[in-house]
């Protein structure tokens, strides 16, 4: 197999080049390229004219890889004005989904199998591309993939079971699909949520408001109340058939508005149109419950749909596709971690931070004095300076007391290489090397501090 050239057309799109010679796997995204953030290639509101982003990438291409032939172009996506942007690259086959094509555009065969891993299909489906892309860079022999979100052109909501230990053409097998639509009434709440930029477009806002809101969640409280009318707000989403439930969402938020007593402004248009308006928008508490609930309700319903299968299945589980999520019981860990053993050594949070920053007040002070400018060393005061606060806590705390040897041979070879005169410093970087003008020890304190941290740590597993 010769050159090979991937396309991904859709929002955050780009291509990947496989190149013999090299024996390697290139990837450039449009993101990049251009400098325009979730750039879309051909479909899904192109930042740029897709023929224009080609020329850009061939290139690109022959600049940094000497390549303009490819022997295969696949892609998905990649329509733009009833072309496919892969005809303006030099190839001999074209594979698009389940068929396969000449240069002139005449179909030489097709497909029923996507590929992946999966058959004889040559290119992948949207969520079957995350769930294999997800699962081939874990560790696992073998798992349950879900893949979820605001949709692609294979669904919305899809599992499967993966297994390494079959061949390779049956390493996949599909479990399950659902109409069950989680992206886009996640964030559709978001344009009703004061403290977010409004944002009209469809694309740009579902793209930039799940996380915005994943976040803003935190603020808030799950309300009882609500959880249930949240919920069948979430259920109307369901796209059976495939229908284009956001032509009812004016519909579907004035019955959550009904069900809560929260209100959402629409601008209305002369045929009719209803959008949200981007007025009144929802503040404060009645805001921050709002996502919180929307939060627990997506969860919950997530592991609805999920259930019957890790039950089933007893395997590991990965999570990916837009809606992939941190479930709260993340949170609580980290919640742990800060209230919990590290509280007990370290005080509290901010006493803790509070030390810190008293001490790093006097270094920065004095090192405004004195230099200028931080130096590596006063970086290796700084941090001594946090093992120090740590240990006015807990003061036989010992990893803070063998870190503190440890910053402390640092910085004196630090301070040693700062104190090189710049004919030394000019010598140094030509020969891409670093001496201490003389002082042999600093080297030796270094070693002995990095050993005493091994033994510390070998001593306690021993124990």
């Amino acid at each position: 197999m010769g050159n090979i050239l991937g396309i991904a057309g859709s929002h955050n799109g780009g291509v990947a080049l496989y190149i013999p010679e090299r024996n390697t796997i290139e990837v450039i995204e449009v993101e990049r390229l251009i400098n325009v953030k979730n750039a879309a290639y051909a479909t899904y509101n192109p930042a740029i004219d897709p023929n224009e982003c080609t020329q850009l990438i061939k290139a690109y291409v022959k600049k940094h890889f000497n390549v303009d032939k490819f022997d295969v172009v696949r892609s998905i996506s990649s329509d733009f004005d009833n072309r496919h942007v892969a005809y303006d690259y030099d190839f001999d086959i074209f594979e698009h989904n389940t068929q396969r094509f000449d240069k002139d555009g005449n179909v030489l065969e097709s497909s029923s199998d996507t590929g992946m891993c999966s058959g004889d299909g040559w290119a992948a489906y949207h969520h079957k591309s995350h769930a294999a892309n997800t699962f081939y860079q874990s560790n696992f022999e073998d798992a349950l993939v879900f893949s979820f979100d605001g949709g692609g052109d294979d669904g919305w909501f899809l599992g499967y079971h993966f297994d390494k230990t079959k061949p390779k053409n049956e390493q996949v097998k599909t479990i399950h699909f659902s109409f069950r639509d989680m992206g886009s009434p996640y964030f559709f709440l978001g344009y009703f949520i004061d403290d977010i930029d409004y944002i009209m477009d469809w694309g740009e806002a579902c793209l930039t408001y799940a996380g915005k809101l994943m976040g803003y969640c935190s603020y808030g409280d799950v309300r009882d109340e609500w959880y249930q009318p949240v919920k069948e707000y979430y259920n109307r989403w369901i796209r059976e058939g495939w229908r284009p439930v956001e032509n009812e969402a004016h519909d579907i938020l004035t019955k959550l508005s009904e069900q809560t007593g929260l209100k959402f402004d629409w601008l209305t248009y002369d045929d009719g149109a209803k959008v949200p308006s981007g007025k009144n928008r929802l503040q404060g508490k009645d805001a921050y419950d709002l996502i919180a609930t929307s939060q627990k309700v997506f969860e919950d319903i997530f592991f609805e749909e999920v259930k019957e299968y890790m039950d089933l299945y007893k395997t590991n589980v990965c999570i990916t596709g837009g809606c992939a999520m941190n479930r709260q019981e993340t949170l609580d860990k980290a919640g742990e971690l800060i209230h919990g053993d590290r509280a007990k050594d370290y005080g509290d949070a901010y006493d803790n931070h509070e030390r810190i920053a008293e001490g790093w007040n006097i270094i920065l002070k004095k090192m405004l004095m004195t230099h200028g400018y931080f130096t590596a060393a006063h970086v290796a005061l700084m941090m001594d300076w946090v093992k120090t606060s740590r240990l006015l806590e807990t003061i036989n705390h010992d990893d803070s007391w063998v870190d503190k040897a440890g910053y402390t041979a640092l910085g004196a070879e630090f301070a040693a290489l700062d104190a090189r005169d710049l004919e030394t410093k000019i010598k140094d970087a030509r020969n891409g090397t670093r001496t201490t003008n003389g002082d042999v020890h600093a080297k030796e304190r270094v070693g002995s501090a990095r050993g005493a941290s091994r033994l510390n740590g070998s001593q306690k597993n021993s124990n």
